[in-house]
């Protein structure tokens, strides 16, 4: 069934997330984008999942209210609105950061899979538990990972399926990949409505604080690109993901924040290896 796509002017009735953390000013929106990638192919991501307010927790404003309150445009699809990025990672439990679901009501929103389309396709699953890291803070940006339960349980398929998790460290310098609908313009205030990747490589830890005010730990992971592409708005939560070969893909990081989208800025994303233990605990071992 193809989704009614419209443009609307909306605010969240919901308790805010205080638009995460920005770098320096602990102000910017972290639902970071991926500037510089190119259209994904269809099953390509077949993990790749699409956190949506459901289209009932949103209100319609005025377009004053809208540049009054620091709101922006957003497009409304039938399954609700994209906020963030998530990936599967078993048929019951989704990944995702914190800063996209903390203080945010399970029933106020749905997971959609096996797409690379916003407004087309997709299957939708309701969000029946929200389990973030404890330690999780908006101010520093560690520890921003979340794990989703999902009812009924996932329905794997050529294009739905789940990703491993890296269990051990990643070196500095590797090859990886990130897939988002987040922003292709950072002058932009709407998500891509296919599903782009890009090329990336990781940094080492020091390399990555030289270029950031904020301090990078062992918990996280940074890259770049020499052409500065990478993630911003619209692909939070999502998921950089290392291929061993071409059967055997592990999801190394979760996408967290950047220095407001400027090209050439680090990406830095909560390093899953450091998180194992912690997401076994939250999805019942389902890793």
């Amino acid at each position: 069934m193809r989704s009614r796509e419209i443009y609307v002017l909306i605010g969240i009735l919901l308790v805010p997330l205080h638009n995460a953390f920005d770098v320096k000013h602990a102000k910017n929106n972290l639902n970071w984008k991926i500037i510089g990638g190119e259209d994904a192919p269809e099953g390509l991501y077949p993990y790749q999942a699409s956190l949506r307010i459901k289209n009932s927790a949103l209100r319609i404003v005025t377009e004053t209210e809208c540049r009054y309150k620091g709101l922006m445009r957003k497009t409304i699809y039938h399954y609700g609105f994209h906020t963030c990025g998530a990936s599967i990672i078993s048929p019951e439990y989704v990944l995702t950061a914190a800063h996209c679901v903390a203080y945010k009501e399970p029933n106020t929103m749905l997971v959609v899979v096996g797409t690379t389309t916003l407004n087309d396709g997709g299957d939708a699953y309701a969000v029946t538990e929200i389990s973030w890291n404890d330690n999780f803070s908006l101010w520093h940006g560690r520890h921003d990972i979340a794990v989703l339960k999902v009812s009924p349980p996932i329905t794997f398929s050529t294009n739905v399926n789940f990703i491993a998790l890296q269990e051990n460290e990643v070196e500095p310098f590797e090859n990886v990949t990130l897939s988002g609908w987040g922003f292709l313009d950072r002058r932009d205030d709407k998500v891509s409505n296919n599903l782009q990747h890009i090329k990336l490589k990781t940094l080492e830890t020091n390399d990555c604080n030289s270029k950031h005010e904020m301090t990078v730990t062992n918990d996280q992971i940074c890259t770049s690109t020499q052409s500065g592409g990478g993630a911003c708005k619209g692909d939070s939560g999502g998921p950089l993901v290392k291929m061993y070969n071409p059967n055997v893909n592990k999801q190394i990081g979760i996408v967290s924040y950047n220095d407001d989208c400027i090209t050439g800025s680090p990406d830095v994303y909560t390093k899953i290896s450091h998180y194992i233990t912690w997401i076994r605990e939250k999805c019942n071992n389902c890793v």
